[in-house]
């Protein structure tokens, strides 16, 4: 049987982090990869016997890399710590660690909660994510700054029956500032493309944004939630925009 770490990373989660950890207790080895917390998350993660790591957040990918690189097995499956792994999928993941060959990773469906209501629409009728994989057969795209993307570089993939839940909403504030921080990450990667602006990225790309996840990909069925939903990846799209057009002028 394959032996499985499960890396969860952290900036104060204190609300978050011991459900996290109770959820992933089925691994052979936990590692909590923390971006310096300022609240009590290190202090719970302490009251358990795992691995704990602190790394100066760069970006999203890199953290992601950095504390797979300290994993002791090659199976690794990451879960952000508002994410919690139902029974259903504990039970399958152990089954497949214990098959003589298996693929080289596995998608997980992503079932996001948001304002209360799970998502059906909106996008997330395809939000499969390449969660759980073999290190050395499977490695992260290192150029991406944010929404990470993990490459198989060997052999197949396949996809696991029952979905990870991942309660995403805290506060309207909360989930803000999480697309401001993308945005940030986002217009570093366009600034070192040399991306010139221009009307179409300020007035045509947010407004696509908000369509295509309200009305093209059906989020009005999610009501109120997939409104907000929508109006917030398109803020997050303008967000982007506004803070490459301030690099390029020196300004913060």
């Amino acid at each position: 049987m394959e032996k499985l770490t499960i890396i969860i990373p952290t900036f104060n989660e204190e609300d978050f982090i011991e459900g996290a950890i109770e959820t992933a207790s089925f691994a052979d080895e936990i590692i909590v990869i923390d971006s310096y917390s300022t609240d009590k998350t290190s202090e719970l993660v302490k009251k358990y016997n795992i691995v704990f790591i602190q790394h100066k957040f760069e970006n999203f990918s890199n953290q992601r890399y950095f504390a797979a690189k300290h994993a002791t097995n090659d199976m690794i499956l990451f879960v952000d710590a508002d994410e919690r792994i139902p029974i259903l999928l504990k039970e399958e993941i152990l089954s497949v660690l214990k098959k003589d060959k298996i693929n080289s990773g596995y998608e997980i469906f992503i079932s996001v909660f948001f304002m209360g209501r799970r998502m059906k629409y909106g996008g997330f009728q395809n939000n499969w994510k390449l969660r759980l994989f073999n290190r050395k057969l499977c490695w992260y795209d290192e150029t991406l700054l944010v929404h990470e993307k993990i490459i198989v570089k060997e052999g197949k993939t396949g996809r696991l029956k029952h979905p990870m839940e991942h309660y995403t909403f805290r506060s309207w504030n909360h989930y803000i500032k999480k697309k401001q921080l993308y945005a940030e990450l986002q217009s570093q990667e366009l600034y070192k493309k040399d991306i010139r602006l221009n009307a179409f990225h300020f007035v045509i790309k947010p407004s696509y944004r908000f369509f295509y996840h309200y009305i093209f990909r059906g989020g009005i069925f999610d009501g109120f939630p997939g409104f907000a939903w929508a109006f917030g990846n398109a803020f997050g799209v303008t967000t982007r925009y506004i803070k490459l057009w301030l690099i390029r002028h020196n300004m913060k």
